[in-house]
């Protein structure tokens, strides 16, 4: 396999032009005789689609993820190495650790974590198979990898259905929130949705040198088993702030009207022991309810949170048959969102906070109280 590297110039004439989408107006501005310039990195369709891209910024290397293959490039945009990272043999209902799996078949591995981490001066990397488990990958030669513990689940990161991992410092410390998407994975290899971890080296150990921990014994929150299958919870985009780490999925749950496919988003303190703090509001656009992507932008006055959203009744993926619309969300719009939705809860005896899919023991109420916000 070889990647390619290609130049592109292109001079043309330009003319102003402006062109009117909904709300928006984009307006494109190109002086005549401007000479465009940019560098590209062509990979082999069987190694498509790249799905994640990260960045080493005290160097500007760049690590790209797709599938079977995870890609090194220099601040220059020159290829460095690439590392070949399947397909193998996977099943799903096998843990790593199992010597011997009768269900396993041939399956291509699709990065799903991809994140260099300074304090390790590694990339880590977790792809979709042997049920996500992740490996720190050298910085200047990705082919060469260290891997983690394969008797612990914490380390089954990546997923099928998605993951997110979102680096937060609390006390100078750098720690790590990470959500999983349920895939439909045995049981025996799954761990809670949410959760706050460290990274240990197992200097002991040189063949399985690594693994994540819990920053605590109690910070991580599951969905129930039995709820597990229903609710089929997607992890779309997190980010943190001074004080909390949030993140948004889509999910579905049982009403009185019957099922409900919505978008949430849930805030937990970085500071918090026991996951104590964590609530989840809902998150709507008129009338669209079904999250497809999302951006945080930071600022000095008032950070934004931009989410696009689609419309589904029937799962929690957006139909392609509708419309979609872009929702802005301040971060004085979110806290009056949790701030809303604490005072419901303390002031309805019949709502539930944390919500009902941490309990399995009896049906409850949502404790749910959403907000219309500006959209575009």
């Amino acid at each position: 396999m070889r990647l390619k590297e290609v130049n592109k110039f292109d001079k043309k004439m330009f003319s102003f032009c402006c062109c009117s989408i909904g709300l928006f107006v984009i307006l494109l501005c190109l002086n005549p005789g401007l000479t465009t310039f940019y560098k590209t990195v062509t990979v082999p369709m069987s190694y498509a689609p790249l799905r994640r891209i990260s960045e080493k910024v005290i160097t500007g290397d760049i690590y790209i993820g797709g599938k079977n293959i995870v890609i090194h490039l220099n601040k220059h945009f020159d290829i460095q190495l690439n590392s070949t990272i399947g397909p193998k043999k996977n099943s799903k209902m096998c843990c790593p650790n199992i010597p011997r799996c009768d269900s396993e078949v041939m399956m291509d591995n699709y990065v799903d974590v991809l994140q260099f981490i300074p304090r390790r001066k590694m990339v880590l990397m977790c792809g979709t198979l042997q049920q996500g488990l992740c490996y720190f990958l050298n910085a200047h030669r990705v082919s060469e990898k260290e891997k983690f513990y394969t008797e612990k689940r914490q380390n089954f990161v990546g997923s099928e259905k998605g993951t997110i991992f979102i680096p937060y410092k609390t006390d100078q410390v750098e720690r790590y929130f990470i959500g999983r998407s349920w895939d439909g994975r045995n049981e025996e290899c799954t761990f809670p949705e949410f959760s706050f971890m460290d990274i240990h080296n197992r200097s002991y150990d040189h063949h399985e040198q690594w693994e994540f921990q819990n920053t605590t014994r109690f910070s991580s929150i599951e969905i129930c088993e039995e709820k597990r299958r229903n609710t089929s919870t997607h992890f779309l985009y997190g980010f943190s702030t001074n004080h909390s780490v949030f993140s948004i999925y889509t999910q579905a749950r049982h009403s009185s009207n019957g099922m409900l496919f919505e978008t949430k988003i849930s805030r937990i303190c970085k500071n918090d022991k026991y996951m104590r703090s964590f609530n989840e509001v809902v998150l709507e656009c008129n009338r669209h309810n079904i999250a497809t992507a999302a951006y945080y932008r930071e600022a000095q006055e008032d950070s934004s949170l931009y989410v696009a959203f689609g419309i589904s009744m029937t799962s929690t993926e957006a139909s392609r048959n509708d419309s979609a619309v872009v929702c802005q969300y301040t971060q004085s719009d979110i806290d009056t969102m949790f701030k809303n939705l604490i005072t419901f809860c303390f002031n309805n005896a019949d709502a539930l906070s944390p919500p009902d899919w941490s309990n399995c023991n009896a049906e409850s109420k949502l404790c749910d109280n959403s907000v219309q916000v500006n959209s575009f």
